[in-house]
């Protein structure tokens, strides 16, 4: 193996002990036969990880655990203020009236273009309607007889024809 593997491996895997044991075994050949690799081992070993296993659990004083159960108990007992007249009134209240006026104005517009839009196509469709009925209609001539006399289609030439 060459020395920036193994190094990058010994960093991360080697040094925490997560390496399968064919890997671990190889990583150990390499260090008997390399003094470079080997110094470099243990110095991250004397100057990383003893000394963390070397340090004492910190436990907080007691004085702290007092502060944080008040902070709960206080939290726990925090009720929500009621809401007064006032407060609705200064959610209400518009500190820039010239906005409100313009974004009410758009509003208008808005609800009248899509009420006009369903309005007009829905009076489209029935007229539609209307005239597919009255065509059908005009083809059986009410009693299901089929009369050319009877179709007007707009086109001159058609009473030449007929």
């Amino acid at each position: 193996m060459k020395c920036k593997k193994v190094q990058d491996m010994i960093k991360t895997d080697y040094i925490d002990g997560e390496l399968d044991a064919s890997l671990k075994s190889r990583i150990d050949e390499h260090l008997r036969i390399c003094p470079e690799c080997r110094r470099f081992e243990e110095a991250l070993r004397e100057g990383t990880v003893d000394p963390l296993k070397k340090a004492e659990l910190m436990q907080p004083s007691e004085a702290v655990w007092e502060n944080i159960r008040a902070a709960i108990e206080e939290e726990r007992t925090r009720t929500f203020p009621a809401i007064s007249i006032s407060a609705l009134r200064d959610l209400f209240i518009f500190r820039k009236p010239k906005l409100a006026i313009v974004a009410a104005f758009l509003l208008a517009v808005i609800i009248t273009f899509f009420s006009v839009r369903y309005y007009v196509s829905q009076n489209a469709l029935e007229g539609y309607l209307q005239e597919q009925v009255e065509f059908l209609d005009l083809l059986g001539n009410g009693n299901g007889v089929f009369d050319l006399e009877d179709i007007d289609i707009g086109i001159p030439g058609e009473e030449y024809l007929l």
